[in-house]
């Protein structure tokens, strides 16, 4: 099996622990690819896991890159399928200038893990494997989007077994690096379709790959296994597809069969369309659920369907056979004389030269008859053979389209030098829907909304897709499919008054809100460090993601007690200089240091990542002083905490949940 670096490769912290454009909060690294950085993050918005994935630095400022994969997510962007990994948005981080895409999250493994671990597969378990991804590849196709990197690295198992595939649209500026990648081109170079290489991908190719991919789970091994990325791809397109059933004898014919027709060298020669492939994948989960028979291959019953049967009398397979090969002439031997009459051909009829003995046989008249009558049988015109009246009938009908596909072509090439005759696209992303419609009437294309959906991050009415990539040449008055922003969702603002800081925090999140700018003013009633105030109110109607300004209690003001009179001393002696002041001092907030150490015994080795948080809440404020992940066997140590005043709260969160809370 071929040596992949990039699956033993250390993982970087790269952006855990940071707030991606004010949104995702990093929780851990899961890992690194040629092209993007994997993290597992939570969406702060909508308080869900998602995994984020970050373009590399070393390609940031790559326009080529930047541009291909701008282009190829926002084309995959409104695939919603069970078996793909949904796409919920898109953008780039001002802090560090990277590109992002946050993604759903799967919690599992990647088939090619699975595959190293269990293959070969069961027949069962490979056939259902094969249908969820075809389905996906189905509907995604359907769409006008198609993957261009099918493998199982690519393909996401979750612990109850749903299959999922993800990376759609990554696959054009994936390209752009490859060549100088010894490492991703051993990667994807078993996969790839021998007609792929250096083009768009297209439907067929991810049909190939993902035969390829059946073909490692039924044998553990690729198609064409080889160190040399070079030689892999000579293999693939040169060498005739390899059996699995030879590799693996439990395999069927069926799915031997199926393997062979994904597989083939050109296009024309492999499945029309998932949809069609599906069909296959479906009889054979069939006829293994029900005990049905497996030595058919798709070739037969493709042959068995097309192949009409026609009674022996309408068959005219001699005929066929005469026109395409037609007898050579033998010399006709004349037969022997005959006293009484000749065999000469009647009237209307002509003569055989092949078979002399199919002749019609007429009476020769006796000497006695006029001889008029023989002159009269010279001048009967023989009637033409079957055969050549079909060549003339074939031949007239190739002229007509000898001379149709001229005209055509005439036209074509007429049509392709007038000025108007196609149309440069122009980038419709970043849009308004009126500004589209004057630039589509200027250029002479039509604009088709095909969708609408509420966006964060883009005004209402605003274009964020297209499916035609701009720069592109197209024939005028085409429709250019879009899809259209109706902008951010509106939420009603939650009241939070009298909540405390945590939980005012939860009830915005779970609204879609967040927590803006704190302030603190004293108030009798309002326990300290809950919610006087907040701004907006609750009640208005505002976009996702708007931020809320809590104001928070301090609690009671201090009241001042002065210092006692001292009684004066009788007997002392009066002192000119002494100044008695009337301002009382001012008693300063004590300030302690404490160490906080957490948990109190290091984490099991071989527990998961906990994430710690320790807020402290004392005369400054709440706070937090420490939210990170703690791998196994280590503790959080703080051996200065500074805290004002008395008394102060230290709430300590393992994963979320409160697990101690001690005021002192």
């Amino acid at each position: 099996m071929v040596n992949d670096p990039y699956e033993n490769s250390v993982s970087r912290t790269g952006l855990v622990n940071r707030l991606l454009a004010g949104r995702y909060e990093v929780l851990e690294t899961l890992g690194e690819g040629p092209l993007l950085t994997a993290y597992r993050a939570r969406d702060r918005q909508v308080n869900r896991i998602v995994t984020v994935k970050a373009i590399r630095p070393q390609f940031a400022k790559d326009d080529a890159v930047l541009r291909r994969l701008r282009e190829g997510i926002g084309a995959a962007y409104s695939l919603a399928h069970s078996n793909i990994a949904r796409v919920f948005d898109i953008g780039t981080d001002e802090e560090t200038g990277l590109l992002y895409l946050a993604e759903e999250y799967v919690r599992g493994i990647d088939l090619k893990e699975r595959i190293r671990r269990n293959a070969p597969f069961q027949l069962a378990p490979a056939t259902d494997t094969a249908i969820a991804i075809a389905e996906a590849l189905e509907a995604a196709h359907a769409r006008g989007v198609t993957h261009g990197d099918v493998r199982p690295q690519n393909v996401l198992i979750g612990p109850e077994g749903q299959i999922k595939l993800t990376n759609f649209g990554i696959a054009t500026a994936q390209s752009e690096i490859a060549a100088s990648d010894p490492a991703l081109l051993k990667r994807i170079v078993g996969y790839v379709a021998p007609d792929a290489a250096g083009t768009v991908a297209m439907p067929s190719s991810d049909l190939y790959s993902l035969g390829c991919l059946l073909f490692e789970m039924l044998t553990g091994d690729l198609p064409y296994p080889d160190e040399n990325p070079i030689r892999v791809a000579l293999k693939h397109a040169q060498e005739s597809v390899p059996s699995a059933r030879l590799i693996n004898g439990a395999v069927p014919p069926a799915l031997d069969g199926i393997l062979q027709k994904a597989m083939a060298k050109t296009p024309a020669q492999r499945y029309a369309s998932a949809s069609e492939l599906l069909i296959d994948l479906r009889a054979v989960r069939d006829a293994l659920r029900f005990g049905k028979p497996l030595n058919w291959t798709p070739r037969e019953r493709e042959n068995s369907a097309r192949t009409p049967v026609l009674p022996p009398e309408r068959d005219g397979s001699n005929e066929v056979t005469a026109l395409l090969n037609p007898l050579p002439v033998r010399p006709v031997t004349a037969p022997p004389p005959v006293a009484a009459t000749h065999n000469v051909p009647a009237r209307g009829v002509a003569a055989d030269p092949i078979r002399p003995e199919r002749m019609a046989t007429a009476a020769v008249p006796p000497p006695n008859v006029a001889p008029y009558a023989v002159e009269e049988e010279k001048n009967v015109r023989p009637v033409r053979a079957k055969g050549v009246q079909w060549l003339t009938l074939i031949n007239l009908f190739m002229a007509i389209l000898l001379v149709g596909a001229l005209g055509g072509l005439y036209w074509v090439i007429m049509s392709s030098n007038r000025p108007d005759a196609v149309v440069v696209l122009p980038s419709l992303i970043g849009k308004t829907v009126t500004e589209a419609r004057e630039m589509a009437a200027e250029k002479n294309f039509e604009l088709a909304i095909v969708g609408r959906e509420f966006r964060d991050n883009d005004p209402k009415d605003v274009i964020y897709q297209q499916s035609i990539r701009a720069g592109s040449s197209i024939k005028p008055g085409r429709p250019v499919p879009v899809w259209v922003s109706d902008g951010p969702r509106m939420v009603i603002v939650p009241d939070v008054s009298d909540a405390a800081i945590e939980r005012a925090r939860k009830i915005l999140e779970r609204a879609g809100l967040s927590i803006g700018s704190l302030n603190y003013e004293y108030d009798p009633i309002v326990a300290k460090g809950n919610v006087l105030r907040q701004a907006p109110p609750p009640g208005e109607n505002k976009p996702r993601g708007t931020k809320v300004d809590l104001i928070l209690s301090k609690g009671a003001e201090p009241v001042e007690t002065p210092e006692p009179i001292p009684t004066p001393d009788p007997f002392a002696e009066p002192t000119p200089d002494a100044e008695v002041s009337s301002e009382t001092p001012v008693t300063e907030p004590t300030v302690r240091y404490l160490k906080v150490i957490y948990p109190p015994t290091p984490i099991d080795e071989g527990d998961e990542p906990h994430r710690i948080r320790i807020d402290i809440l004392d005369e400054e404020g709440p706070r937090t002083i420490k939210d990170e992940l703690v791998q196994p066997g280590q503790q959080i140590r703080l051996d200065h905490v500074k805290v004002v005043g008395s008394p102060i709260t230290i709430k300590v969160y393992d994963n979320d949940e409160l697990k101690v809370d001690l005021t002192r």
